[in-house]
């Protein structure tokens, strides 16, 4: 997402929630929703406006980006219910084609609970404890997944046995990165380094208004500009 497509989402979700953002919370806004396409976050905004309507903060905003790009996760007792109508229809012989069945997350749970045949073989007259385990692995599997997937890649903790993302990301910008999140930001934004001096006055953008000096432009402007 550029500057110029995020300036009328971020004045929308100003004026919808009636808040204000000064120019450094944009600078931080922009830098954590910069990898994410426009258009995700333009739904997201919505979305946030009809359901949340206030104090919005950018974790929420990149799960419903992360949603509208994805679909929400399955809820666990649909998983569940399609497991066991792969086991109906294909028993315990045919697991290429029972787990064929189900998505990824699902075959992930059903190895979890110590895969195909442990599942065919459970004891029928025990059908509560084998749903509460696969429920138990399939919520633990799809929260890991859709926290992983909403961080932006450099910043993605490593996962067991592999590499730090996040390390070699940043080794590989640190000689071009600046001291700091914000002078970072600015550099991005602002191609001149975003310096300012004392007479300069922070850009506010709330409901009513968008506000600047005349020696540095807003960095959002109304949705309707």
């Amino acid at each position: 997402m550029t500057k110029t497509e995020f300036r009328p989402l971020m004045a929308a979700l100003a004026k919808g929630c009636r808040v204000e953002f000064d120019r450094e919370q944009c600078l931080v806004w922009l830098d954590a929703l910069c990898d994410l396409p426009a258009a995700a976050v333009e739904l997201a905004v919505r979305r946030f406006l009809c359901e949340v309507g206030k104090w919005p903060d950018i974790a929420t905003i990149r799960r419903f980006a992360d949603e509208a790009l994805h679909g929400a996760a399955l809820p666990w007792e649909q998983a569940v219910a399609r497991v066991l109508a792969a086991v109906r229809r294909h028993g315990v012989y045919d697991a290429q084609a029972g787990l064929g069945m189900l998505d990824d997350r699902t075959r992930l749970a059903v190895k979890a609970l110590g895969g195909w045949r442990r599942v065919c073989d459970w004891p029928a007259d025990r059908p509560e404890t084998l749903t509460a385990q696969f429920r138990d692995a399939y919520r633990s599997i799809a929260e890991r997944d859709v926290s992983r997937r909403c961080l932006p890649a450099d910043v993605r903790p490593a996962l067991p046995g592999q590499p730090s993302d996040a390390l070699t990301t940043w080794h590989s910008r640190k000689a071009e990165r600046l001291p700091s999140l914000l002078s970072d930001s600015l550099s991005r934004v602002f191609p001149s380094g975003g310096q300012t001096d004392e007479t300069t006055r922070p850009v506010f953008v709330s409901g009513t208004e968008t506000c600047s000096t005349p020696r540095e432009p807003a960095l959002v402007s109304a949705a309707t500009e």
